[in-house]
C-alpha cells in the first residue's frame, strides 16, 4: 500500500476511491457489516447477560487475533529473504496485517534505494560513441505518445466490432499486431520503458541509463509533456506525484522541457504544448507525450460530444447489469476520444520530418470474461491466466511517418512496414527509438529493435507489480484464445 501511495497522485487516488471503495459491492459489504453491528448492539442492550459476556468475549478474541498475527509474522519474517523474495512463497499468509505493514515499509525503502541508484547511474553515464549516423539530421522530430489503459481488443484497428478508431483507420499507419506491455502497472512500465535495461538482460532498470539522456547527449531537445506527472519544485525527494520522473536530478538530466499542469481532457493538454511551445525549426527533438487515455474513471476521460456508445449498442451475452454495460460503453467512448486526440497530433506534425510511435502503457479489463473493471494480478491462474494477460498487457502499437521523413529514410520505413507482425515487448522500446533517430550508442542493440533487420525474437516476460515475479507471456498464452 505504501508503494502504491508513493507512486500515485491526489487525482488518481480520488478516482480509485470513487470507482472501487464506493462501488456497489463495497457498499453492500459495509451495509451488511453495519447491520450486524446494529443487531449486536440491540441484543447487548436488551440482554444484560449478553452485555456482560460481550466485553470478555471481545477481549479473548482480540488477544487470540493479536497472538496469531504475531506468530504468522514471525514465521514469514523467518523466510523473508529465502522464500518471500524468491517466487513469493507462503503467499497464503501474506494477508497478515503486521507482515503486510512490514512488507510495505520494506518495499517503500527499496523504492528510495532505487531512486538513489538511478541518480548514481545518471551521474556516471558515459557514452563517448553517441552519434547520429546515416542521413545528416538537423530538424528531425521523434514523437512518442504513451496512452493509458487501452485494451487493444476494443480498437477497431484490431477488428473490434465498434468503430472506436475511425480517424486513425484513415491515416497511413503501420499497425503492429503482436506487441505486449512489460507490466500492467503504469509506474513499473515507465521505469522499464525509459531504461536501456530489459528483464532478460540481467540488469535492473535503474542500472542502465534512460534513453532521454542519450537523446540529449546526441544533441536532441527532449520534452516530457505528461497529463499525469507534472514537474515539481520541492527538492530532490522521490516525488509521490510521479515517482522517479519528478526527482529533479533525474528530470534535469533527461528533459529540457516539462509541463507544470495538466488538463481534464487530453486534447486541451496536447493543444497547450503546440500553442505555447511547439517545435523549434532546425532542431532535432524528442517529444514524449503521456495521455490520460482510458484511465479509470473512464467517463471522466472524454467530453459529452464523444458519448457515441451507450447500453443500446451492446448485446448482453453475460447477463451484465445496465451499469456494467455502461462501463463498457464509457471505455469505448474514451477510446473514440483518444482516436480524435491522436489524429490531431498527427495533423500537427505532418509538415515536419517526423515519426510518431503510439502505444498504451498497458491494457485493462472491462467485463471481458468476468465481472472486473481495471486490473488484477492473477497471471498464474489455471482458469484464466491467459485471458488476464491478453486483456491487460496486449496493447495497441502503431507507427506513423511523415512524407518528409519517408523521403530521407525510405529503407527504414520499409523495415517498419516489414516488421508489423514481430513479437515484441515494450521494455526494449528504447532501442526502437534510437533506431528511428539513427542514434549510434554504446547501449543501442539492433537485435532488440523491433524495426531493425537484425531484430531477434526473445522470450517475453511480464512483471507482476504485486509480487515482482516475471511471467513468460508466450508460455502462458501460446495457443489460447483471447476470450
Amino acid at each position: 500500500m505504501l508503494l502504491l501511495l508513493s507512486e500515485t497522485n491526489s487525482s488518481e487516488s480520488a478516482e480509485f476511491i470513487a470507482e472501487y471503495l464506493m462501488s456497489i459491492k463495497t457498499l453492500k459489504v459495509l451495509g451488511l457489516f453495519s447491520g450486524c453491528m446494529c443487531v449486536a448492539l440491540l441484543v447487548a442492550l436488551c440482554t444484560k447477560h449478553v452485555a456482560r459476556i460481550i466485553p470478555k468475549l471481545s477481549s479473548i478474541c482480540g488477544s487470540i487475533l493479536i497472538i496469531v498475527s504475531l506468530l504468522r509474522s514471525a514465521f514469514l519474517l523467518h523466510y523473508f529473504d529465502s522464500a518471500y523474495l524468491d517466487n513469493y512463497k507462503y503467499s497464503f499468509l501474506t494477508s497478515c496485517p503486521i507482515f503486510t505493514l512490514i512488507n510495505s515499509l520494506w518495499q517503500y525503502d527499496s523504492l528510495q534505494n532505487e531512486a538513489l541508484q538511478l541518480v548514481d547511474t545518471i551521474n556516471n553515464y558515459e557514452d563517448s560513441e553517441v552519434i547520429i549516423t546515416g542521413v545528416e539530421e538537423n530538424d528531425l522530430k521523434i514523437i512518442l505518445v504513451v496512452g493509458e489503459s487501452f485494451n487493444k481488443y476494443h480498437s477497431s484497428l484490431y477488428g473490434y466490432s465498434m468503430e472506436t478508431n475511425p480517424l486513425l483507420k484513415q491515416q497511413k499507419l503501420a499497425v503492429f499486431t503482436n506487441v505486449i506491455s512489460c507490466s500492467n502497472s503504469t509506474s513499473q512500465v515507465l521505469k522499464n520503458l525509459l531504461s536501456l535495461s530489459s528483464f532478460d538482460s540481467g540488469a535492473a532498470w535503474f542500472e542502465r541509463p534512460l534513453f532521454p539522456q542519450i537523446f540529449r547527449n546526441a544533441g536532441f531537445k527532449v520534452t516530457f509533456w505528461s497529463n499525469q506527472f507534472y514537474t515539481k519544485t520541492n527538492g530532490n525527494a522521490w516525488d509521490n506525484e510521479g515517482s522517479f520522473i519528478n526527482d529533479d536530478r533525474v528530470s534535469a538530466s533527461c528533459f529540457d522541457l516539462r509541463n507544470v499542469k495538466g488538463s481534464r481532457y487530453d486534447l486541451e493538454f496536447v493543444n497547450d504544448f503546440f500553442s505555447s511551445y511547439g517545435f523549434e525549426e532546425g532542431k532535432n527533438e524528442l517529444l514524449m507525450i503521456q495521455l490520460m487515455g482510458s484511465h479509470i474513471d473512464r467517463r471522466e476521460r472524454f467530453p459529452d460530444d464523444f458519448c457515441k456508445f451507450s447500453i443500446n449498442n451492446y448485446q448482453n451475452n453475460h447477463q451484465w447489469t445496465d451499469r456494467q454495460i455502461q462501463q463498457i460503453a464509457d471505455n469505448d467512448n474514451s477510446i473514440l476520444y483518444n482516436d480524435y486526440v491522436l489524429n490531431e497530433i498527427i495533423d500537427k506534425i505532418k509538415e515536419e520530418s517526423a515519426v510518431l510511435i503510439y502505444l498504451s502503457d498497458h491494457g485493462d479489463e472491462t467485463h471481458e470474461f468476468r465481472d472486473c473493471v481495471g486490473r488484477a494480478f492473477d497471471f498464474d491462474s489455471a482458469e484464466w491466466g491467459d485471458k488476464v494477460l491478453h486483456n491487460q498487457v496486449d496493447i495497441p502499437f502503431v507507427i506513423y511517418v511523415t512524407e518528409s521523413y519517408e523521403k530521407t529514410h525510405s529503407q527504414k520505413v520499409k523495415c517498419i512496414n516489414d516488421s508489423v507482425d514481430n513479437a515484441f515487448v515494450t521494455d526494449d522500446l528504447p532501442h526502437v527509438l534510437l533506431d528511428l533517430a539513427s542514434i549510434q550508442s554504446l547501449y543501442f542493440d539492433p537485435t532488440r529493435s523491433l524495426i531493425n533487420s537484425e531484430f531477434v525474437v526473445r522470450k517475453r516476460f511480464v512483471e507482476n507489480p504485486q509480487d515482482f515475479n516475471l511471467y513468460d507471456y508466450d508460455e502462458i498464452c501460446s495457443g489460447k484464445d483471447v476470450f
